[in-house]
């Protein structure tokens, strides 16, 4: 029998919009240089971790868990017959499912991806507590996905372009898009169609200039562009 190691859960709530840093004046910056030409986005690499999430877009949804598709699954013959359309050759739970760890219930089937990913994100002891227990392997492969690629370098231009108003918004949604498609952001349920008559919050500029001179942290930056697009600021078609 293999041993169980507890740690205590708590509640977790939405990370609200990052404050102003105290210690960074407000920026007034310049284009560090002319975009006279945006570079194009470039391919993904490929990834040695193989899954089989997010084959279909948006598809196990990280704010559901595991035992919800299982549910669906075992209990709606529509959903049972699309879902082995889908993945013949597969289980619900070779798609869904958690990866087997050395630890009693953990991940737990009945609790997100989400659930876990916030926990290990904003949490300290949590974080900890995880590497410890799983040196070498990041909270996104004991989930089932892909790690998350990092922000590639013409994005953070573009942010520090966008945010003095040296290109336009749909330009930097572009880079948004390319993120989104590519699971460096990582959002559920993303609102679709339409336009937003919202303006941008000026802390979401101050942000994107923040980051782009390593004031900020990455984490915090696509924390913003989570909120926009959550909230239908950005519209992602």
């Amino acid at each position: 029998m293999e041993k169980s190691i507890e740690y205590r859960e708590s509640s977790t709530t939405t990370p609200e919009p990052s404050s102003t840093p105290e210690s960074i004046p407000e920026p007034t910056p310049e284009p560090s240089s002319t975009p006279e030409s945006i570079p194009e986005p470039p391919t993904k690499q490929s990834s040695s971790f193989t899954t089989l999430k997010f084959q279909i877009s948006n598809f196990p949804s990280l704010d559901k868990s595991p035992q919800y598709y299982i549910d669906r699954y075992n209990t709606e013959s529509d959903y049972k017959s699309w879902f082995d359309s889908q993945f013949p050759f597969n289980s619900i739970n070779d798609v869904v499912g958690y990866k087997l760890t050395s630890l009693t219930n953990f991940p737990s089937l009945d609790k997100s991806p989400q659930y876990y990913i916030d926990r290990y994100n904003t949490e300290s002891d949590y974080k900890s507590w995880f590497d410890s227990q799983f040196p070498g392997i990041s909270i996104y492969n004991i989930l089932g996905y892909e790690d998350p690629i990092s922000v590639p370098d013409w994005i953070r231009n573009n942010a520090e372009w966008w945010a003095s108003g040296a290109i336009t918004d749909s330009t930097f949604v572009t880079g948004i898009e390319f993120m989104l498609e590519n699971n460096i952001i990582m959002i559920s349920n993303i609102p679709s169609g339409g336009s937003s008559s919202d303006e941008i919050p000026d802390w979401i500029r101050n942000n994107a200039h923040w980051w782009s001179q390593d004031l900020i942290s990455e984490d915090e930056f696509v924390n913003s562009l989570k909120f926009l697009i959550q909230e239908g600021i950005i519209i992602i078609n």
